[in-house]
């Protein structure tokens, strides 16, 4: 199989990479190897580099470049025995709303949600897996008592191998006691 990953260098993107290499060929995209999400020739580089990809792991966060991520690959995949998978967030959820987070990233991360969602519950005969993991807060973001992001990448390789007629669209992993 062969997994593209953005963020790949860092957090959950290079916890993917570490685990997810033993048994698949990896493709990442980040600002340090010249794929800057955030400008539209980044974001139609990885696009274009992709095509023989199985699996796109929408881990790199810039505004709404997650959001835009997807509906390309869904575009381009939606026919396709494939999987998209969105690194989302608790944040999403109406009942949490950690004091750490800026508005606009709780903002971004439901507007993902919904374009992710819209599709699943709208499309019948799909092809392509759509999984939405949510994690709470990641050690690479606030300190020593969250998860780790090997744990988040346990998850989506757990997720990865069930059979591809088993659509797991929303996975949210924090520790007890914890958002």
């Amino acid at each position: 199989m062969k997994i593209a990953v953005t963020g790949h260098t860092k957090g959950i993107g290079k916890a993917c990479v570490t685990r997810l290499s033993k048994q698949h060929e990896i493709i990442g995209f980040s600002r340090s190897n010249g794929y800057d999400i955030s400008e539209f020739n980044g974001i139609a580089k990885i696009r274009n580099e992709c095509r023989e990809c199985d699996v796109f792991i929408n881990n790199a966060y810039s505004g709404r470049a997650q959001e835009r991520l997807f509906n390309l690959f869904w575009e381009d995949w939606k026919n396709y025995t494939r999987t998209i998978i969105n690194i989302n967030s608790v944040v999403k959820y109406p009942q949490v709303y950690p004091k750490t987070f800026d508005p606009s990233y709780k903002k971004e991360k439901e507007l993902l949600e919904k374009a992710s969602g819209d599709v699943v519950w709208s499309t019948e005969g799909i092809k392509c897996r759509i999984l939405n993991i949510n994690p709470g807060l990641v050690k690479t973001e606030l300190g020593h008592d969250s998860l780790d992001p090997d744990t988040v990448a346990e998850c989506i390789e757990w997720a990865l191998n069930q059979p591809q007629d088993i659509q797991i669209y929303d996975l949210t992993i924090f520790k007890t006691g914890r958002i």
